[in-house]
């Protein structure tokens, strides 16, 4: 099977790869014949993709995909989140009408549900908070026309958080996992946190991508789809798990510049209707996930700091050996 990733080379992008390559399928990218990668919201390059590749499967998840950073530049991601999302529906329904298509979404656009400690279902009202959150929610709206309107087979997920190795920084994992690696380096003297109290369902990367397969084999047109762990965990438990994991001490901060607008509580994921239809539950566990982010960070610091030191002693009159 043919399939088109958009956001191939993002962190969710290079694991559905190796997941979809392990089960057969044939993987490209949203790039140009030159290799040049594409912004989805060149919609005439977008076209002319799929119209190259014909593929059997899209998976989009290219995406402006951090809440912090909507906040400052809410019209870029508008621009991504929904006019690329349009771009990609429309050249699917010029070209390749039947292809499945897998929009990814995010469980922010739930917001905060005052009084509510039950698990989230697809049917539970979204209350959006973030401009990120507000754009997925466009975007889904966008999925469930073109699945009515053109008949497309397109279905659509609202994704809780995930993490794994290869995390890039801005969220609260990778944050917290850079942070510790910086305290036991020298790098940094303490490490500064948000919001402690609000709450996260997540889940690993890999089960997360598995669920993404799935889902765009066995979907339903204009369905959408929770993908999570169905297990809560606080902001300051998953500080505190991964602190025992170093064996320094490390400060914690909480300055005002790290404070939000708005901060989504967060609430556990009830993934019932896609085990319902694929079969699909998690299966590597929390602490795993907390110990790949960290050990990835301290690795990727340390090759910072190699490098550094390498360029002093270039730039101080030629490479020496130690």
């Amino acid at each position: 099977m043919r399939s088109l990733v958009t956001g191939l080379n993002g962190f969710a992008g290079r694991y559905l790869r190796r997941e979809l390559e392990a089960n057969g399928y044939e993987v490209y990218g949203l790039v140009d014949k030159a290799a040049q990668r594409i912004d989805v919201r060149d919609r005439d390059a977008v076209y002319a993709v799929l119209q190259a590749v014909r593929p059997d499967a899209v998976f989009h998840l290219a995406a402006q995909a951090a809440a912090a950073r909507s906040w400052k530049e809410p019209q870029e991601t508008m621009e991504v989140n929904v006019v690329g999302t349009c771009n990609l529906l429309e050249a699917a329904r010029q070209t390749v009408p039947q292809a499945h298509v897998l929009l990814v979404g995010s469980a922010d656009q739930y917001g905060t549900l005052s009084g509510d400690r039950g698990a989230i279902s697809e049917t539970t009202p979204l209350c959006p908070k973030t401009p990120y959150a507000v754009s997925k929610c466009a975007a889904e709206q966008l999925g469930e026309v073109y699945a009515n309107a053109y008949n497309m087979n397109v279905c659509m997920t609202r994704t809780f958080s995930y993490g794994g190795a290869g995390q890039p920084r801005g969220f609260v994992l990778s944050d917290f996992a850079y942070g510790i690696a910086a305290v036991e380096n020298g790098v940094a003297d303490s490490l500064k946190v948000g919001n402690l109290d609000s709450e996260r369902d997540f889940t690993h990367i890999r089960d997360v991508v598995r669920a993404y397969r799935l889902l765009c084999e066995k979907g339903k047109p204009g369905e959408i789809y929770n993908v999570g762990s169905g297990v809560l965990r606080g902001i300051r438990e998953t500080l505190e798990g991964m602190l025992k994991l170093s064996k320094h001490d490390v400060p914690v901060e909480q300055p005002p510049s790290k404070k939000r607008p708005a901060d989504v509580r967060g609430a556990v994921c009830d993934h019932s209707k896609m085990t319902r239809l694929t079969g699909w539950q998690p299966k590597i566990s929390y602490e795993t996930m907390l110990e790949e982010e960290l050990e990835d960070h301290r690795r990727r610091l340390r090759e910072e700091i190699d490098m550094q030191n390498n360029e002093k002693i270039f730039m101080g009159g030629g490479w020496s050996s130690r």
